[in-house]
Order: structure tokens, then sequence, then C-alpha cells
């Protein structure tokens, strides 16, 4: 469920792990509620990545070449070298994803299973014989049908839920409604219409001040993105605001380097055993990360002046809701929660899963969906945005509490690891389908 780029993302796993035939043996159906494959909504964000270039392009270094040699010097993939070292536009990266998922999309449909576009999966229910029922939906016509299938992989993504933003408050005090008019998810800031409505409000302004809630990545990319949204806006000392709950630190290669920049804060389980980085997953990267560092003062490039860091838990109420009123914009980066798939147990109950009630993990370190107790549900799996894989410790440093993504992760160890898992789960079932009915339920709507 989902072919946006965690849910392509398995499926290049399994080819530069030289399953994917096997996995397609299996029996396998994609269903994407977009209209496109591969990118999801990582075009839509007229922002640079958090990542190198070269971290995207590394799936290309094993079997997805080998199988689509076309993609090397595919026009996308040509632009995104030209990005080596440095962050890259994500329209560009989701262009890079889209010419992926268009080769494997036309090879699995070579192979007689369907990548559908259109189709959404409505919820999972666990039948009798240990299996899932799956309810679709087209979007087009909104004509439902079903299908079975012995695993699910769910890669629906996520989203800023206007529930929760209804619900959010800010030194004691609700945002909603009082601040109504003013609210802005940064989902819909990073945007390109979102960045070109701010520059609206603020640009007939004299002294134009936004408050931006959350200490996220996204959070410091809206920041960067209103203070380049036109060179004819002067933003003042102070005059953008992020109010955060929790530290904002910057990545580092090495300790030795924080240092050199004036940066001590941080001990043993801050780095990653495997890399040497600190704070590879809680810190800020590319873009943000610089930009950070300015704001923090360190190194030795000219100071940040016009972000002024609001630490919620020890700043005093009163100047919390100063900032708030005289802001024109109140920008709510607090993060995603994953787009629901509803499980019901074979007695039509609904099984109330991990993450749910504002949790961070989902999943286990297998990426098999657990429920409120703990424990996995029976052949479900997921990954990507707010999926809450446990990386502390095993791709980052032990400090880290909380939502980390990794596209990179995601066709690589991650998705390789659902593969597998999904390959053993199938063959130790006796008496199991080759072909699952899903193949047949869903190919009348091509």
């Amino acid at each position: 469920m989902g072919a946006g780029p965690a849910g392509i993302g398995v499926l290049i796993a399994a080819c530069n792990s030289g399953h994917l035939r096997a996995l397609l043996a299996k029996g396998v159906v994609v269903l994407e509620k977009g209209s496109r494959a591969g990118c999801g909504q990582i075009g839509d964000y007229n922002i640079n990545s958090d990542s190198h270039a070269e971290s995207f392009l590394r799936c290309l270094s094993a079997g997805l070449s080998e199988r689509f040699p076309e993609l090397l010097t595919h026009p996308a993939t040509l632009a995104l070298r030209g990005y080596h070292g440095r962050a890259a536009p994500l329209p560009l990266v989701g262009n890079f994803l889209k010419a992926i998922a268009r080769r494997i999309q036309s090879f699995t449909a070579s192979n007689g299973l369907p990548l559908l576009t259109g189709v959404e999966a409505l919820d999972a229910s666990r039948t009798g014989d240990d299996r899932w029922l799956i309810r679709t939906r087209r979007v087009a016509d909104g004509a439902e049908d079903s299908a079975t299938s012995q695993c699910l992989v769910i890669a629906t993504g996520a989203e800023q839920s206007a529930a929760e933003l209804r619900a959010l408050s800010v030194g004691g005090a609700r945002l909603w409604p009082r601040y109504e008019d003013r609210l802005v998810p940064s989902s819909a800031i990073l945007t390109k219409a979102g960045l070109e409505a701010a520059r609206q409000r603020v640009a007939p302004l004299c002294h134009p001040k936004v408050a931006i809630i959350g200490g996220s990545h996204s959070a410091m990319s809206a920041a960067n993105a209103l203070l380049n949204i036109s060179p004819a806006i002067a933003w003042p000392p102070g005059s953008i605001a992020i109010l955060h709950r929790k530290p904002m630190r910057p990545m580092y290669q090495t300790p030795a380097l924080a240092r050199a920049d004036g940066f001590d804060a941080f001990n043993d389980d801050d780095i990653c055993a495997k890399t040497g980085r600190f704070f590879p997953l809680a810190g800020f990267r590319s873009d943000s990360r610089e930009l950070l560092i300015r704001v923090l003062g360190l190194g030795s490039l000219p100071r940040e002046l016009r972000i002024e860091l609001i630490d919620l838990p020890r700043a005093r109420v009163a100047d919390v809701a100063a900032t708030l009123e005289q802001a024109d914009i109140i920008i709510v980066a607090t993060g995603y929660r994953p787009r629901d798939l509803p499980l019901f147990d074979c007695k039509g109950r609904r099984i109330e899963l991990s993450g749910e009630n504002g949790g961070y993990a989902m999943v286990d370190g297998n990426s098999r969906v657990i429920d409120v107790s703990g424990r996995a549900v029976p052949g479900v799996f997921r990954l990507g945005l707010s999926a809450g894989f446990p990386l502390a410790k095993t791709h980052g440093e032990a400090s880290f509490h909380g939502v980390a993504n990794g596209l990179s992760l995601w066709n690589a160890d991650i998705g390789d690891a659902i593969v597998r898992a999904v390959l053993d789960e199938t063959s130790n079932r006796a008496g199991a389908r080759r072909q699952p009915a899903a193949r047949s339920a869903l190919e009348q709507h091509p």
C-alpha cells in the first residue's frame, strides 16, 4: 500500500539485493492512491533536501542499474549528480524517483503484476485462514473492490493532522481558534504556492514577524525559505522566532570538528558507533544545519540575528504569548502522523496499534507493525515517514528519541529486511497459494 519513496524503496531494495524476481513470483500488487508513483509529495516542496545528492544516487550502485542501465544516463540522474556533496532541490529528487518508478512499473507489468495508481486501500481485516482481506477503492469513481494477501507492506506516508493542529497548545494556551487566520502547517508553507502566499502577506509590512512552532527540520527549512523569499523583504533581528521543546543541535562528522566550532554539548551516547558522527539522527543536516550553526553563533561565519530560538520549557509564559500575539504568520512544524490504514481482527474488532495515541514507534526492529501491547501484528510491515523504526544504536546515536527518516535506508537495509521477511513469511506457510487473489481481484481496474 503506497508507491511513494518508501513503497517504491522496497522494490528498489529487492532489485539491489537480487530478490526482485523471487518477490514477484509470490504475487505482488502495489496500490497507490495518487496518480503517480515514486515521488509521493517530495516533488511538491520548494526546498532542498536535508541529505546530499549522493545519498539518493546510492541506489544505482547495485542491481537496479544493472537491470535498468538507462537510469545511469537519465536526465534526472545527471542533474542530480550535478549536486554531488550538496543538498539537492526536492523537485529534482522527485523527478529522479519518478524515473525509477516508471522503470519498475514497466518491469512488473511485463511480469503480469500490476502497480496500480488511483487505487487506495481503505482497511484490512484478518481472515480465518490467516490472510488479510483488503478493501480498496478506485479514486476516479469511488468503485470499491477487495483483495486478499498473506502479507501487507504499508507505505502510505504521513500528514499533518488538522485535528492535532486544532488541539495544539503552546505556553499552556490553545492556538485554535484564537490564531486561526494566521496558522499555517509547515507542509503548506514549504510548497511554491505556500511560500508565495507568505510573501504576499508579509511584503507590505515594515517589520514582519513569524512564529514557527517546533524544532524539526521542517521548522528550520521554513525559516530558511522565509529568509530567502524575496530580497525586497527586510527581516529585522529576532523577527522569525522558532519555539522548540528539545535542544536544537547540528550534526557533525566528528567530535573534533564540533569542538573546533565551539560546540561541546554532547557525550558518548550522542555519537554513532558505526560512523563516528554525533547527532546523525537528532542533529540538523544540510542547509538547515548551516543556518542553525549561524543562529547559534558557532564557527567563523557571521551570526544570524534575524532568527530567535525560544526554548519553551525555559521561556516565560508571558513572553511566549507575546511572540504569538505579534506574529503575522504562525507556522506549525510539530511533525507528521502516519496516514492510518485501519486493521481489524478476524472477529471484526479494530486492532489498536502502537503510535496511534501519540507514541513514536509503530514498528519493531524488523519493521513489523506492533499493537499497543507491543506484539507484532502477523504479516504486516510498515516503513516510511513517521513509521518510527528504532534507528537509535543501529543507525545512529543511542541517545536518540523520536522519529527519523531515511530514504536511503528504505531502499537499502530497511527495505531489504522487509523483502526477506515477506519471502520467509510466505514460504513458511503450508499450503500458501503461489498467486494471491489480490491480482485477479484488481486486474479489472488497470
